[in-house]
């Protein structure tokens, strides 16, 4: 009998730091904001130019602050993956150095959009298709935001010019 009743109060022991340790990752915070990226167009020749948009939205309850760099493409404000169909980074971003900072304000539920020249960032000139992610920090749950993956094509020049 006291065999039993041990056991008892060990598997309710282990159901209840199970039951809290549960209880305590689901409350886990989600993240603030949420990044959406876009990228068009999704084909070209090499050297083309592609325009890379970046949506943020704040998904919390309160405003959201943040600065961001003025007068600078996207690459300043968020870190950005490239790769090509091995899965090799591309090389970049080149960056240049952020002079000029606002904080800027975003309501809960509100977008601000970010945009920059993915062909002038960089070295898109080799045949490919390139995967496409940009990463924010969220200094509320301190924790990484990966936007949505997208694709991009670059197809050869033509050997006489023409297109």
């Amino acid at each position: 009998m006291a065999y039993v009743m041990k056991n008892s109060v060990r598997m309710m022991a282990a159901i209840a730091v199970l039951l809290i340790s549960t209880a305590s990752y689901s409350q886990a915070p989600a993240p603030s904001f949420s990044l959406k990226l876009d990228v068009s167009p999704t084909s070209a020749k090499a050297g083309s130019e592609f325009l890379m948009a970046v949506d943020l939205t704040n998904n919390g309850p309160e405003e959201m602050v943040m600065a961001v760099c003025l007068g600078i493409d996207v690459q300043d404000n968020f870190a950005i993956q490239v790769r090509d169909s091995r899965g090799n980074s591309v090389p970049g971003p080149k960056r240049l150095p952020c002079t000029e900072t606002a904080t800027v304000g975003i309501l809960p539920g509100e977008t601000m959009k970010f945009q920059g020249e993915l062909s002038r960032m960089f070295d898109l000139t080799r045949p490919d298709r390139y995967e496409i992610q940009v990463e924010g920090w969220d200094p509320y749950t301190k924790k990484s935001v990966r936007s949505n993956v997208t694709h991009i094509i670059v197809s050869a020049q033509s050997l006489d010019g023409k297109d």
